[in-house]
């Protein structure tokens, strides 16, 4: 049975960000997350740096289970930035994205780690760190620290399908391999190598 989903952006979202945002909204209106009981979406709002007093901007993230793995989406809209300017994205220093504003200095970057049309990769999980927004000259205007909605006390849990965020007591209970603190998204548990029959080339047998 498939998840049933939600808008990113709620109504009350739409109302505080009325006026001068139109294709914003709208862009913004079109991503969807899903409401399953795996779903953990943060909405945190940029602020502003002294390179842009005027700025505003929100992110929204998204990270949640798809079967046995965690996958990830994320939203990161301006307004009231420089018209016709590229922006950059950085997550704990890392750049991984960027957006392009309209004349009216409006712009948002969809990420996710299975990125279809215009959405760019999401390799990493947001949560715990400062999500930063740059000019073109590599400065900040807009910047948050995102919150770090794990438990405390749980770690990476490698079970032989999945990884699991647990405690490491549960984890041995489970017989899982403990990764250290962190999230599952992205996986670190490594990949099975393949079990059964291989090819295997051979010289000839008159060589």
């Amino acid at each position: 049975m498939k998840s049933s989903w939600k808008l990113l952006w709620g109504m009350k979202s739409r109302t505080a960000w009325t006026g001068g945002v139109g294709a914003l909204a709208l862009l913004a209106a079109s991503v969807l997350i899903p409401t399953d009981a795996g779903a953990r979406p943060v909405k945190q709002p940029l602020h502003p740096t002294v390179v842009d007093q005027n700025a505003q901007g929100r992110a929204v993230v998204s990270i949640h289970r798809v079967g046995k793995r965690m996958q990830g989406k994320m939203m990161v809209a301006g307004r009231n930035l420089a018209p016709n300017s590229t922006f950059g994205v950085s997550v704990a220093g890392v750049h991984i994205g960027k957006f392009t504003t309209s004349g009216a200095g409006s712009g948002a970057a969809r990420f996710s780690s299975q990125p279809t049309g215009h959405a760019q990769f999401l390799g990493v999980d947001p949560s715990g760190s400062l999500l930063e927004v740059s000019d073109d000259q590599g400065e900040d205007v807009m910047e948050a620290d995102m919150p770090d909605d794990t438990q405390a006390g749980d770690i990476q849990c490698c079970l032989p399908d999945e990884c699991e965020e647990t405690s490491p007591d549960e984890c041995a209970a489970e017989n899982g391999t403990n990764m250290g603190a962190g999230s599952c998204f992205p996986d670190p548990c490594p990949t099975t190598p393949p079990s059964g029959d291989i090819v295997c080339c051979v010289p000839d047998a008159g060589e």
